[in-house]
């Protein structure tokens, strides 16, 4: 579970608890590019939740992302591996988005398919209203491709 909430200054929590960017050094170390090296045989996340809280629209909005799971397979900084991703989430209003695919970090790509089903229009208009002059009555969204 994580409480996630960007404040009326566009300032995010969830970000407080990274450490302080370092002192600069005097003289930096050159830096390659390279990523650290990292290899994920196996990551799986089950039954995570987000509340999300925006107080920078003039009404704030918040919503529930969840239950959600992630699974990472063969995950890898190394160059040229690829590995594996499934997501499945769980949006406000029973909403489902389903992500999987392969996925590379050195270079940075990814390609798959992915599926949104659920009244998916009406959570994303009760978030941007300020920005449009209509409303969403209802609907069902039903959006699939690949990537």
């Amino acid at each position: 579970y994580a409480n996630l909430v960007r404040d009326r200054s566009g300032a995010i929590n969830l970000l407080q608890l990274l450490p302080p960017d370092p002192e600069p050094a005097a003289a930096p170390a050159p830096d390659d590019g390279a990523l650290p090296r990292l290899v994920v045989r196996q990551l799986r996340i089950e039954g995570g939740m987000l509340d999300v809280t925006d107080r920078v629209p003039a009404e704030p909005f918040s919503t529930r992302v969840g239950p959600f799971g992630i699974t990472l397979d063969e995950l890898s900084t190394l160059p040229e591996a690829t590995g594996r991703h499934d997501i499945a989430v769980t949006l406000e209003g029973g909403t489902t988005l389903k992500v999987n695919g392969d996925l590379a970090l050195t270079p940075l790509r990814a390609g798959g398919e992915f599926r949104l089903d659920g009244p998916f229009l009406g959570t994303v208009h009760r978030y941007l209203r300020e920005n449009f002059a209509f409303g969403v009555a209802g609907g069902q969204t039903a959006a699939s491709g690949r990537f």
